[in-house]
């Protein structure tokens, strides 16, 4: 049976087997990050609450230059983070490997869906579509990597230092960390698009 005579079933079995290859790929690339996570969450995750990380070193270099002062491009940058949930940081490590393992597989994810797409396409629609998801793939992961390396490193130093009142102090939860870590390199993916 070719590809343009299959039944209706017979699509809904080549969508079925898409979807269980997609989540094979994506059950397996959540293990290995919940094996991986306890590293991932100092090396990476963790890495824009320390002094060390590459933009910090950027902006303070950029300030000398140019002869600028302040605290929010040269002032040192040591986020605490706090734990006040007794089962937060297991469901993190779950929920954190989850949604790292969401973003690493969507290019597979994309090329299934092109896959089941592309024998319904004439030629000409072929090369437009595949040229779409690829460049769909390649600006989300410009869009996490802007979200990551610029854009969350700048909104946790403001907010971190940000005081609405001295008798206020900012005290960090892990929950609120990983929530807006995620949720804002997620978007700045999503936004990319």
């Amino acid at each position: 049976m070719t590809e343009t005579n299959l039944t209706f079933w017979d699509h809904l079995d080549v969508l079925r087997g898409a979807i269980i290859r997609v989540l094979i790929a994506w059950g397996v690339v959540a293990v290995a990050y919940f094996v991986a996570m306890p590293r991932l969450m100092d090396a990476v995750i963790l890495a824009p609450c320390h002094d060390r990380f590459p933009l910090y070193g950027l902006l303070r270099r950029v300030a000398g230059l140019a002869g600028a002062e302040g605290e929010f491009l040269t002032g040192s940058v040591q986020v605490q983070l706090i734990n006040i949930q007794l089962t937060a940081p297991f469901l993190i490590h779950i929920s954190t490997a989850f949604w790292l393992s969401v973003v690493s597989t969507v290019p597979y994810l994309l090329w299934e869906v092109w896959r089941f797409v592309r024998p319904a396409l004439y030629a000409g629609e072929r090369r437009g579509v595949g040229r779409a998801f690829l460049l769909g793939a390649a600006l989300f992961y410009a869009g996490v990597a802007v979200g990551y390396f610029l854009v969350w490193p700048l909104a946790l130093r403001f907010l971190f230092t940000y005081q609405l009142s001295a008798d206020i102090a900012n005290q960090i939860s892990l929950n609120s960390y990983i929530d807006n870590f995620m949720m804002l390199v997620l978007c700045m993916g999503l936004a990319f698009e």
